[in-house]
């Protein structure tokens, strides 16, 4: 069975307060089958509600050290005073390690957060085999220029994967049918299973004895299921035998019927 992937991208929000979550107004149009805009708007919610986290603002701590820092650092070489550049260079170090610190467990609780309810989604989705994943990409080196300056920008990329069956045969009665086919056929190819049945004919009120037809189900190059029939071939001098005792008793009581 195939499966089809669509992406949900997170918000673009110019704002450094935290991170805002998915964004739910980029609705999949590959999911209107299987998932409707509603019920997708709900879900992302729900997703945005447990992970949408804001920074804490014991981040101001480390960013006002290394704003203590490079001043100190200015200052002492300003008026020539080593000592005071070396405290300035000190506390700026201090600064940057802390906040990078901070930064790595902010992260880190996000992607807890999106995980967590992921799996719900997962079990909720289960029964329709819609799964939900966290996936992370880092860019590739680029520069970016801005303005007269240039500077390498390498960006870290967060999505969700909603990985889904292809809405197709396998969603429509013809595609149940195929479904049984594929599991009793041998796989990978059109041969395998056949049966044959004996059809009731009906010639003048008299049973005739008709030769079997025998049924063999195999796959077009579609994918959708086909029924081949093919009936033996009969013999130039084939002929129907009628029994005379019963043809005469058939024909009185035909008689006695419009009597």
């Amino acid at each position: 069975m195939s499966y089809t992937k669509v992406k949900v991208k997170t918000v673009n929000s110019k704002k450094c307060l935290g991170f805002e979550g998915f964004n739910k107004r980029h609705y999949p149009s590959p999911l209107e089958p299987i998932m409707g805009k509603e019920e997708f708007e709900q879900v992302v919610n729900r997703i945005n509600t447990v992970t949408k986290t804001r920074y804490s603002k014991t981040f101001f701590i480390p960013l006002l050290i290394i704003f203590l820092g490079i001043c100190l650092i200015f200052i002492g070489l300003f008026k020539g005073q080593f000592g005071v550049t070396g405290y300035g260079i000190g506390f700026a170090g201090i600064g940057t390690i802390v906040l990078a610190v901070m930064i790595f467990l902010f992260q880190r609780k996000i992607k807890k957060n999106i995980e967590t309810s992921l799996k719900e989604a997962n079990a909720y989705f289960a029964d329709r085999r819609i799964s939900f994943t966290l996936v992370e990409k880092h860019g590739k080196p680029r520069m970016v220029k801005s303005g007269t300056k240039e500077r390498v920008e390498r960006r870290h990329k967060i999505y969700i994967e909603i990985s889904f069956p292809t809405p197709g045969v396998e969603h429509t009665v013809a595609g149940a049918i195929g479904g049984f086919i594929s599991n009793i056929l041998p796989g990978g190819n059109n041969s395998g299973l056949s049966f044959g049945f004996t059809p009731n004919v009906n010639v003048g009120g008299y049973d005739v004895q008709a030769p079997q037809v025998n049924v063999k189900p195999q796959f077009s190059e579609s994918g959708r299921p086909e029924f081949v029939f093919s009936v033996p071939s009969v013999s130039n001098d084939f002929n129907i035998s009628i029994d005379a005792a019963d043809a005469t008793k058939k024909l009185l009581d035909h008689a006695n019927d419009y009597s």
